[in-house]
């Protein structure tokens, strides 16, 4: 939706913002998130919980009861995220959380994983609980995966932490509606205690056994058939260059740390990899603070409005985003 009382009120400064964050194609999710919070406004639709799960000690999965009146709205391509929206403690908060279910299953499903100092994700894992309701904008986001059965191909992700969420989608969507094709996966976690879907994935290798494979990676703990550490350029070489030096893979798809990103696209290059084949979508960011300061020359009040709203995860790999 378009805010026009915004934009007349502040078009100038609309614009000059829009083309100075267009030209800084260094930060290109500020631009996502710029447009979609100050100029088109997400539309949110209330959504009670139908299904609330603990799926490790610091992560739940949360299950929603989309009506048949909003079936088309909340319809989304493998990977996509929605938006929740609550008021805690008396201050609106606004997350974005990548579903999980595959789009077949009829299921609309996020998991969150509490972070320190995180306001919604500890509300999330501590007090809400399934018939509570929540404000939900309809699927948003590029990172994504479109099944097509009559192709028969290769894809390869990687994964840290919480950046499963997408996968697991594209995972699911992969075996349940392309047939002819294969995925492999590298998931990193500190232990299988810490692992989220760690049990439903093993039971996806053994169902699905000649077209989906796991590559486990541990820092915290040593475990058989799984790689010790952290997913780094050792990990990439080995998987590419070793384990599955014979496959012609079509696509990556990465979701994690920025480090881990930067360290998995860069390895991927040098191994001749093109970088259309590489989607990524980044769950964590360094600095925010210091992400709004390097653009310099954004006007004062609009630099307020983004620093005062901003969050910690913001980044998104192929920002969305429309010319006035």
């Amino acid at each position: 939706m378009f805010d026009h009382g915004f934009c007349l009120m502040f078009s100038p400064l609309v614009n000059e913002t829009l083309k100075m964050l267009q030209a800084n194609l260094k930060f290109p999710s500020l631009l996502h998130y710029f447009c979609r919070n100050y100029i088109y406004m997400a539309h949110f639709h209330k959504l009670a919980i139908k299904e609330i799960n603990k799926v490790t000690e610091q992560s739940v999965t949360i299950s929603f009861d989309v009506p048949d009146t909003l079936k088309d709205t909340f319809t989304f391509n493998a990977g996509q995220y929605i938006t929740l929206k609550a008021v805690i403690n008396g201050n609106e908060i606004r997350r974005d959380y990548s579903i999980c279910s595959s789009p077949k299953s009829g299921a609309l499903k996020v998991a969150v994983k509490e972070v320190a100092d995180g306001r919604f994700s500890k509300y999330a894992n501590k007090e809400l609980k399934t018939g509570d309701v929540l404000e939900v904008s309809g699927p948003n986001g590029r990172f994504i995966f479109e099944p097509d059965n009559t192709k028969s191909r290769t894809i390869i992700a990687f994964a840290a932490g919480s950046g499963i969420t997408p996968i697991m989608s594209i995972v699911k969507t992969v075996l349940e509606e392309e047939l002819n094709s294969k995925l492999i996966l590298v998931y990193g976690n500190k232990t299988p205690h810490d692992t989220i879907f760690y049990n439903e994935l093993l039971a996806l290798q053994v169902k699905h056994q000649n077209r989906f494979n796991i590559q486990w990676v541990f820092s915290r703990s040593d475990e058989a058939n799984a790689l010790f550490g952290r997913i780094e350029r050792s990990t990439v070489n080995y998987i590419i260059k070793n384990k599955h030096k014979d496959l012609s893979v079509d696509t990556f798809y990465l979701c994690g740390p920025e480090a881990m990103i930067n360290s998995i696209s860069e390895v991927l290059i040098e191994n001749g990899v093109k970088k259309d084949a590489i989607l990524f979508e980044l769950f964590t960011v360094s600095t925010p603070e210091a992400q709004i300061h390097y653009l310099k020359g954004i006007p004062k009040l609009l630099l307020r409005l983004m620093r005062r709203k901003l969050p910690s995860k913001c980044l998104r790999s192929k920002p969305y985003w429309k010319p006035l």
